[in-house]
């Protein structure tokens, strides 16, 4: 797979523009001021970036005690975590996968 680094992996992500990925995934959490918080080093397939939030906002919450917004892109944006944000009065500021409803908000 890599004549260079024996940890490289095949990453399926599914994009149009590149189906597959090699070499690893690493998630990086930051605050506005850009102190990474949080971060995680995938080895074989990550997790989908929509499964990783409410495990995130736990840590946060064990870490720092409590959070005002949640930040991410796309991926990150699902109905589960919608009701996750709104149950723990989080503001939700992740970009909705929806572009109508990106343009509504």
């Amino acid at each position: 797979m890599s004549l260079y680094d024996n940890n490289a992996h095949v990453i399926i992500r599914g994009k149009a523009e590149a189906k597959v990925e090699f070499g690893n995934v690493l998630y990086l959490e930051e605050q506005i001021d850009g102190l990474i918080d949080d971060w995680q080093l995938f080895g074989d397939q990550p997790t989908f970036d929509s499964k990783l939030v409410e495990k995130r906002i736990e840590r946060i919450k064990n870490r720092f005690g409590s959070i005002e917004s949640y930040t991410g892109d796309r991926g990150f944006w699902s109905k589960h975590n919608e009701f996750v944000l709104e149950e723990n009065n989080i503001i939700n500021c992740i970009c909705p996968k929806n572009p109508m409803q990106l343009e509504n908000d």
